[in-house]
């Protein structure tokens, strides 16, 4: 196995899950986003590819908001969200 410049492992398996445990109004004044909506919080620990999500998003005028997104990769060939399994 090869061990990357910065010391961590290579891994050939990625599942592209991933957490979400800081609320949106502390990830908007983080990261300066506006218009953040006060909605119910719950941290998650196991976010999976094709759950939504709480993203900051730029809008085309270069505001930053808070937007409600869906988690993963659909490639250009694919048909639809289903038929890619990566």
């Amino acid at each position: 196995m090869r061990v990357p410049a910065w010391g961590g492992r290579t891994r050939k398996d990625v599942c592209g899950r991933f957490t979400l445990t800081r609320d949106p109004i502390t990830l908007a004044l983080r990261l300066r986003a506006v218009n953040v909506r006060q909605e119910p919080f719950r941290p998650r620990y196991n976010i999976a590819p094709g759950q939504p999500v709480n993203a900051i998003v730029q809008a085309p005028g270069g505001e930053r908001r808070l937007g409600r997104l869906v988690w993963g990769l659909v490639p250009h060939w694919a048909r639809g969200p289903e038929a890619f399994n990566g």
